[in-house]
């Protein structure tokens, strides 16, 4: 949201005062950001500091006062019953006031700048007011201006003013970011960690030198401090020309046409105006001929990506896109054969917790080879030719590879409150598969959701407060997906409405049972969620708890994604 920002103020840069507040963390960042995202007001802490010569307008805290919101206890009482039950305790919105200085060089600079911290409020749209500390980290809220100051506000007759300004939050709480895990199919038929190269058939083109090897992951003074650490595969350099390998796990076939793999990168890959080095991942590779004759490729340089398809050794590229430098530690992952689609390909990155979509590239036509001779397995490198020395390929850390075909797997969801309230989960489950989530932290009781087809994306939540099941597919089920009545219903509201349906018509459609094909969304829902995941302990360190996942008829797509929004009382 940072270039939205129009207005700062103060303007200047930070000053070695509020440098000296800021990395010693004597005093807390508050900030209020424009309901419109366009304007930033540091209040109190070491970005509120301005320069006396250079930009000293600025509006700074005096008082604080209704940070916390109120309560009310909800008791119940029997008619001869002495005291009270308690039943719970509700909150109230935070209603709050704060005292604020107004400063400017000039009458007329302190008046614009009312003018703009005015304009910055709003009674409907709420801006956020933040807090960050050392201790506690970054919370803030949504607020929103509640009733007209009760100060005299003077216009443009000083340089400084002071007034108070009342705001509310409705949400009771502050909250922070939120907190999220991922559970995804792993596929370990092929797990490579490069202890050695003897497992794979290497060819070599190119009219430069140097080789790909395994060598331990730290050298020079590195590995006199940590040791050798993981092995990894890497670019043994030669003389200053191109050259490329290509590797294929030698005796290793998938089942299917659909395959998956995914590397992990442990360097950046180098460049320079002349060259580049690249990382391939291949896929559908020839059994027995020589790597690199057949296959499909994704080629990972620098700031692109590149998906082609192989023929007898000649290359036919599918699609490129401009990329965010791959970086150490990083996954990438490349799928053949998705949504039931055998020449639909699909590049994945990501870190080790959690892998999105970068690209999907279908294929016209049929021209790449497909069949049991064609599910070989594995990645290549690339050096480059630079100015004076050859540039080399990122190292590789780990490959992974298996056969993207349907199975059950099971796991688990780490989870961590930051808060004082009790977190509610939030799970994103993605088709296809049918899908069980434990009922709360630690217990092997078991919410089963779906099946869910290809395609289809739910988020169930689990704060019995809210919404249970939200349908948050994009992508609209095959026709082979349905049945042939409802393909027949669908086809004629398209054609009657110029494939601009409207909401009768779509109305109908659910009615029919073709959005979604397997009816109401809840239907599919058994079981309840009985705990959410405990706050910080008052006294101690924060706790990690684990949630018992299983998916069952899942692929590769599958997957199930956990989000929790801590929630604390007192901000600071």
């Amino acid at each position: 949201m940072v270039g939205n920002i129009r207005l700062r103020v103060p303007s200047n840069p930070i000053t070695p005062h509020g440098a000296y507040y800021l990395l010693s963390g004597k005093k807390p960042n508050m900030t209020y950001r424009s309901y419109d995202d366009t304007a930033v007001f540091h209040l109190m802490g070491g970005m509120s500091i301005p320069d006396r010569h250079t930009a000293p307008e600025s509006i700074r805290l005096k008082s604080l006062s209704g940070l916390m919101a109120p309560w009310a206890q909800i008791e119940q009482k029997g008619a001869t019953q002495d005291g009270a039950t308690f039943i719970d305790a509700l909150y109230d919105p935070i209603d709050a006031d704060m005292t604020v200085i107004a400063t400017g060089k000039t009458p007329e600079s302190t008046a614009q700048l009312i003018r703009d911290w005015i304009a910055a409020w709003d009674a409907k749209k709420p801006g956020e007011l933040s807090f960050f500390d050392h201790n506690a980290g970054r919370w803030w809220a949504p607020v929103r201006w509640t009733r007209n100051p009760v100060d005299k506000i003077r216009g443009g007759n000083f340089t400084t003013q002071e007034f108070t300004w009342p705001f509310k939050a409705e949400d009771a709480f502050w909250r922070s970011y939120d907190h999220t895990d991922e559970f995804r199919f792993g596929f370990s038929q092929l797990d490579e960690e490069f202890n050695n190269l003897s497992n794979w058939t290497i060819s070599y083109t190119g009219t430069g030198t140097g080789t790909v090897v395994a060598a331990p992951q730290y050298t020079g003074i590195m590995q006199s401090i940590f040791g050798d650490g993981d092995w990894e595969a890497k670019w043994s350099a030669g003389t200053n020309q191109s050259r490329t390998a290509v590797l294929r796990r030698t005796g290793f076939a998938t089942g299917s046409d659909n395959q998956i793999a995914f590397m992990k990168l442990g360097s950046f890959p180098e460049w320079s105006i002349f060259d580049e080095a690249y990382n391939d991942i291949w896929l559908r590779m020839g059994n027995t001929e020589t790597p690199g004759l057949n296959g499909l490729r994704l080629r990972i340089q620098r700031f692109n990506i590149e998906v082609s398809y192989f023929v007898n050794g000649v290359e036919t590229t599918l699609r490129n896109k401009l990329i965010f430098s791959p970086a150490p530690g990083e996954t990438w992952g490349f799928m053949a054969g998705v949504d039931g689609d055998p020449r639909k390909y699909r590049v994945l990155r990501g870190l080790d917790g959690g892998m999105v979509e970068v690209m999907t590239v279908k294929e016209p036509g049929t021209a790449s080879n497909l069949g049991s001779s064609y599910r070989g397995m594995g990645f290549g490198m690339e050096a480059g030719s630079g100015p004076t020395v050859q540039l080399l390929p990122a190292s590789i850390r780990s490959f992974r590879a298996g056969d993207n075909a349907t199975q059950t797997q099971s796991g688990m969801l780490r989870r961590v409150n930051v808060g004082d309230q009790d977190m509610w989960d939030r799970y994103t489950l993605h088709g296809p598969g049918t899908f069980y989530i434990g009922s709360g932290p630690g217990t092997t009781d078991m919410v089963k959701y779906g099946p869910l087809l290809p395609n289809q994306i739910v988020q169930i939540r689990t704060d019995p407060r809210k919404r249970g099941v939200v349908d948050l597919t994009a992508v609209q089920p095959s026709p082979q997906e349905l049945k042939w009545w409802q393909q027949a219903v669908k086809d004629f509201v398209s054609f009657a409405s110029g494939n601009n349906a409207s909401p009768l018509e779509e109305e109908l459609l659910s009615k029919f049972g073709v959005q979604p094909p397997q009816g109401n969304m809840y239907s599919l829902l058994e079981g309840r969620f009985s705990q959410p995941i405990p706050p910080k302990p008052v006294a101690g360190p924060v706790q990690q708890y684990n949630v018992l996942v299983r998916v069952e008829g899942g692929n590769a797509d599958s997957r199930i994604v956990a989000a929790g929004t801590p929630l604390r009382r007192w901000p600071l």
